[in-house]
């Protein structure tokens, strides 16, 4: 039965050619579905796998990740040594201590917020 479907198969591209029908008009019922389908599922999984391989060997590819890593760090290390010593640079807001109150006259206390010398 294969070898017939075969011979039948070549026996109707020889007429077609003597037609002279064009080739990618004719469509076979079964004959080539097979390699349509391996192409497109090798598409699809190129598709899935990511498409963008990085190149090169893997040990390669390990070395200049760990360089630049090194870098990275390096760098990281760099801006908090200089963001340390600007804070160490700038100068704290004073804060004062606060008067003992509780001896304080009761004059004192209600002359606290004014200013001396400036009458109305």
């Amino acid at each position: 039965a294969i070898r017939n479907s075969w011979f039948v198969r070549e026996c109707h591209l020889q007429q077609l050619e003597q037609q002279s029908l064009p080739l990618e008009s004719y469509n076979m019922s079964r004959g080539d579905q097979r390699e349509r389908d391996r192409a497109k599922k090798q598409a699809k999984l190129a598709k899935q796998s990511g498409g963008s391989q990085r190149e090169g060997r893997p040990a390669d590819r390990n070395a200049e990740d760990k360089l630049k890593l090194e870098a990275k760090v390096a760098a990281k290390r760099e801006k908090l040594a200089k963001d340390e010593q600007q804070q160490s640079n700038t100068k704290a807001p004073v804060v004062r201590k606060k008067k003992d109150v509780k001896n304080a006259s009761l004059d004192m206390l209600l002359d606290a917020g004014l200013t001396k010398g400036k009458k109305k």
